[in-house]
């Protein structure tokens, strides 16, 4: 640049560097244990790793996750609070935007919500008289109308274990 008494100044080189690239955002992890299966109420934590020059902030389902070790984190004390159902599955979308409004395509992770509890439809037994040293069958039919089902969990009479035979089906 020149003045009117013919003073020019000394060029001056400026750096601008174009960000057109989108955050990206992955391992997502959750503490929901069972394959990601748990309560409404529980406690969750979820991270995700958020990866650009320039992280702004990231979001699950609108919420703003804290940056910690890396990590963007947040703790949910209940998932209900962000939009989730007491009962079934609940997809956390995680949205990655960098400084300069870049945003990442959305990931997501599925936790199932189950509160309800299983129950005990129907039951018989082999002989209704026995005598005191004999064995009796028992056999009862169980059900989880929850997400959770309740294949891998224990149905027991007075304390003591039943035996899967089938779906629901034990004895």
């Amino acid at each position: 640049a020149t003045d009117e008494a013919d003073n020019t100044n000394s060029t001056t080189t400026l750096t601008i560097t174009v960000d057109d690239l989108n955050p990206r955002v992955t391992q997502q992890n959750s503490n929901a244990t069972n394959n990601n299966i748990t309560r409404s109420t529980d406690s969750i934590l979820i991270s995700v790793n958020a990866t650009d020059l320039n992280i702004a902030n990231v979001t699950v389902n609108g919420t703003f996750m804290a940056l910690n070790a890396g990590l963007w984190e947040y703790s949910f004390t209940n998932l209900t609070s962000i939009g989730c159902s007491s009962s079934g599955a609940c997809i956390l979308n995680f949205t990655a935007n960098d400084t300069v409004g870049n945003l990442n395509t959305t990931e997501s992770i599925t936790i199932t919500i189950d509160d309800d509890a299983p129950a005990v439809i129907d039951g018989w037994v082999n002989d209704s008289y026995i005598g005191p040293s004999q064995f009796i069958n028992i056999t009862v039919n169980a059900t989880d109308v929850g997400a959770a089902g309740i294949t891998g969990k224990n149905v027991s009479v007075n304390g003591q274990p039943m035996t899967a035979i089938g779906s629901g089906i034990y004895y």
